[in-house]
Parts: C-alpha cells; structure tokens; sequence
C-alpha cells in the first residue's frame, strides 16, 4: 500500500513539474531535499534527475541524487532479498534486474551506486533456478508442439540471460517449425506459392533450417508459371502500335520481378513461328495462337488485338488580347516634390493555343493452354494529349498586365502567369514520342494486370 501511495503521488508530482516548465534546477534540488528529508526517495531521486538535467553541474543535486538514489537502491534490492528468501524466483529475478537497471540510469548523471557483492552471488543462484524452471517448461512445450507457449518461454529465457544454453536454437525452432509445417501443408495442396512465400522467410531467418532451401527452390520450380507472349494483331490499324505495345508488355512484365513467372524467349518463340510459317507480322488467330503456345511449351499464351488507334493534332488558335504595359511618369505633388508614378497604357498581344491526342485502346487476353480457359480478358484504354499555350508581344514583356474588367489587373498570381507564357514552349510533342509514351503505359498496364492475376 506504501508503495503504490508513493507512487501516486511521484505520478502527480511529476504532472505538475511538466506543468511548470520553467522550474529551475535550484528549485527542483529543494524539492529534492524536501522528498529526501520526508524518506520519499523515489520522488526526490526524479527531482535531483530534472535538476540536474537543467544545469549538469549543480553539486548540491549531483550530491542528493547520490544519497538519494543509494537509499532507493537499498529499498529495491531489499524487495529482491525478500523475494528469494520466500522462493519466489520470478519476482526476485525482475527485482534484481529492475535495480541494475536503475543504477545503469544514473550513470548518464555522472552518478555511479555501489551494490553489495553478496547480491551479485545471491542473483546468479536465482537466476539460475527461474532459467533453468523456464528452460525446461520451454522444451517440453516444443516436445509437446505447443510452439507458440515454447516461444513465449524461450523469448523470456533470452530477455534475461541471451545465451543462455542453446536457447537462440530452441527459440528459432518453435518460430520456424509452425511455419514449416504449414509450408509443406501448402505443397500436398499443390498451392506452390504460398508455399515458396513461406519457406523464403524461413531461409531468411535460417538458411539451415531442415531442407528449407530444397523445398524453397522446389515450390518456386512447381508454381512456375509459363507464359508465351505472341504478337499482337493490329486488326487494320497501324502495325507498329502494335508491335510497340507488346514490346513494352514484355519490358514490363520482366520489371516485375515475379519469381514465378516465366517468359518464352523471344528468339524461340520467333523460330517456331517461322518455322510453322505463321507471319511474324501479327496475323495470328486464335487457334493458331494457341498451337504456337503449345510448340513452345508454355502454360498460357498472352494474345492482344488492337481495336482503335487515333491520332489527333488540333488546328492552332490565335487570338488577339488586351492587356496593359506599365510604365513611370515623373509628377509634383500638392507641395512641388517630385515622385515617380507608375502609369498603364492599353496594348494587345497574340495569344496561341494548340492541343495534340493520342488514343490506343487493346484487347488482351491470357488463355491456358491445358484447359482452354480464359484466364485474363480485358479492354485497356489510354489516352495521351499535350497542349501549348503561348504568347507573342512586341513590347516590353516584362512590363505586361493583363486586363480584367476592362481594367489593369495587377495581382501577382495572375501577371506572374501572364508573362510566363512568353518563355512558354510552343512546339507539340513529337507524335513518335507521344506514341511512345502511350504504347510505354499500355503495356505497363497490360503488365500489371497478369501480375494481379499472378498474385
């Protein structure tokens, strides 16, 4: 009951030194000495603690926090005595570690304790009775196959005492084995993945563990998924979009870095083709798709047909426009000084606009080999468009406005706007380079959408 009062009122202590924020270390050391006077050590070594974490040098606190803290070293290593005396091992174990722990506090104050040697001795002995208790409730857990209880007891042993025998062994084996088991669980169940996935984070913590790495690699050959990539049909529009669009599939479905998944090799894929005197230009229809795939020993062959394909450049657009130039006149108040005023007079300039689009929309499909199936099927649309927006004036840009209300309007945002659009660029995008891009996206896409089939 003493200690937890103690502790109420350390806790409201505390709540009202964050209060008061510009306590100085002078204050907080009397506080210090009024706890230290009272017996109340634990409040007075916090206090002696802030105060010495204000001004480092105070001697008075660095003093009491040493009287101080050996008095509360005392009170925690007599909760110790007690414990073992009354067998409680556990108990005396953490009350032990908990004034190490204290005295190792300390030190970043420049305040070293002193602990009686015949604690150190009485220690070792408890520690070695509650290590060896858990150690061997630990082992027979995992004789048991209760992993995760063996876990929980050999995570304690390790807290305490890392080393401790061959704990880090035991400890890994009731972590790893549930994994294990459930890993080879997956491989009767054919679900290769999910297998691979799991040996690969047990290989991970152990590289040794049982045949981990023999059925790592085994899971990953088995779920192995082979995929023939054919050319795509541009279906009467122009054959390079197509042949650009299925290059870039094939960039992106290697950036994907997918373990299992497995491409036909181009250069193979090319050599049945030519072989079967099919047209490597993309005239391929299903069957025949289907039959190359076959050749090549896949799983599944990825086959897409180009449905649109536009290309379309906007007429540029000029237009005269009203703005404003400044400019500085030199006048004479009411009292005959003279002062520089800045005038605006009307002016026009030509403003250009012009907008270019490009449009690809594709049909993919993944069909399986050994069922016929359609895995994937799916219309990947993209668009892609750039614009310039530009002017042309003959005068002082630099001194441009733009009009508002058939006024001058001076707000920074928008003349700051205005005048950037001199420097603007005026040239379109290449229709190559945007073609490009586009082509780039959709395959990009077309990628991901067998990778989220994949997962």
């Amino acid at each position: 009951m003493e200690t937890t009062t103690n502790k109420f009122f350390l806790a409201l202590w505390m709540m009202l030194l964050m209060a008061v924020g510009c306590t100085t270390s002078k204050s907080l050391m009397k506080d210090g000495m009024e706890f230290q006077s009272a017996g109340m050590y634990e409040q007075a070594v916090e206090a002696y603690k802030q105060s010495l974490s204000r001004k480092i040098t105070n001697a008075e606190s660095k003093k009491g926090l040493q009287e101080s803290g050996q008095r509360l070293l005392e009170v925690k290593l007599d909760e110790f005595s007690r414990a073992r005396l009354m067998d409680r091992h556990r108990d005396a174990v953490y009350s032990f570690m908990d004034a190490e722990s204290f005295m190792e506090s300390l030190k970043r104050y420049g305040v070293r304790l002193e602990m009686p040697q015949h604690y150190l001795k009485d220690y070792t002995v408890v520690e070695d009775i509650y290590l060896s208790d858990l150690y061997a409730r630990g082992t027979q857990a995992l004789e048991d196959e209760q992993f995760e209880k063996a876990e929980k007891l050999f995570q304690e042993v390790s807290r305490i005492h890392p080393g401790y025998g061959d704990v880090e062994r035991k400890l890994g084996k009731s972590v790893l084995e549930p994994e294990y088991r459930r890993a080879t669980g997956f491989m009767s169940e054919e679900r290769y993945r999910e297998a691979y996935r799991l040996f690969e984070g047990i290989y991970r913590q152990d590289p040794d563990y049982r045949d981990t790495q023999e059925l790592m690699e085994e899971s990953l050959e088995m779920g192995r998924f082979v995929v023939a990539l054919l050319p795509f049909d541009a279906h009467g529009h122009p054959q390079e979009v197509a042949t650009r669009v299925q290059a870039y599939t094939m960039d992106g479905l290697s950036d994907l870095d997918n373990p299992f998944l497995k491409i036909v090799d181009r250069q193979n894929l090319d050599r049945i083709i030519a072989e079967q005197q099919f047209s490597v230009s993309g005239v391929i229809d299903e069957a025949s798709a289907i039959e190359i795939g076959n050749l090549t020993g896949a799983e599944a062959i990825l086959i897409g047909e180009l449905i649109d394909y536009r290309e379309s450049l906007g007429k540029l657009q000029v237009r005269t426009q009203n703005g404003y130039e400044s400019y500085s006149v030199k006048e004479k108040d009411s009292e005959g000084n003279e002062k520089t005023v800045t005038r605006y007079r009307p002016v026009s300039y030509k403003e250009y606009r012009n907008t270019k689009e490009v449009f690809v929309s594709i049909h993919v499909k993944l069909l399986s080999l050994e069922t016929s199936e359609v895995l994937v099927s799916e219309i990947i649309d993209r668009e892609l468009s750039d614009e310039v927006d530009y002017i042309r004036y003959d005068g002082n840009a630099s001194r441009l406005f733009p009009q508002r209300n058939d006024r001058v309007w001076t707000s920074r945002s928008a003349v700051n706007s205005l005048r950037g659009r001199v420097d603007a660029r005026t040239e379109l995008a290449s229709t190559v380079s945007m073609r490009n891009d586009l082509n780039r996206y959709v395959g990009q896409a077309i990628a991901g959408r067998i990778a989220h089939f994949l997962d």
